[in-house]
């Protein structure tokens, strides 16, 4: 074979694994940094909704969740008295399907008349409204948790 074959078919090679690498590089970057709020307002079809006003020194007290992404997907629930435990474990409150969701991921819970979010020592952690969080975080109306790669917002 011509030399110059040759070395033009180790370059080929050597460019190709380079690619490969970058394209590597790239999903590891995009799986650590979570999913854009873009691509989610893309991937369901509708922005994430906005606290509503109210008038001052009023408050909406959040009432319930909705899942915005992932196999279930415009599921609500109601903020009752009982703490909501969401992870992947079949005892959870909400079972989500998400690969990226520890068996107990997240726990919501009532303490006195406010309602906290906390995360239960999960791999991939708990973000509220795009930062991780590593205490309890009193609930908002309009807050978005995200649960592994599955969006949650909080309802009034």
């Amino acid at each position: 074979m011509n030399e110059l074959l040759l070395t033009a078919i180790r370059f080929g090679f050597l460019g190709l694994l380079w690619v490969f690498i970058a394209a590597v590089v790239a999903t590891l970057r995009k799986d650590l940094r979570g999913v854009p709020a873009a691509a989610a307002v893309a991937r369901t079809g509708r922005a994430a909704a906005k606290p509503q006003r109210q008038s001052r020194g009023q408050k909406a007290a959040p009432t319930g969740i909705e899942i915005l992404d992932g196999p279930l997907v415009g599921a609500t629930m109601a903020l009752t008295g009982a703490d909501i435990v969401i992870g992947r474990a079949p005892d959870c409150t909400i079972v989500l399907t998400d690969d990226y969701v520890s068996s107990k991921h997240t726990r919501l819970r009532k303490v006195d008349e406010t309602w906290f979010v906390e995360d239960l020592g999960s791999t991939n952690g708990t973000w509220v409204n795009r930062a991780r969080i590593t205490t309890a975080v009193p609930l908002v109306v309009g807050m978005v948790i995200n649960v592994g790669r599955t969006p949650v917002q909080v309802t009034a």
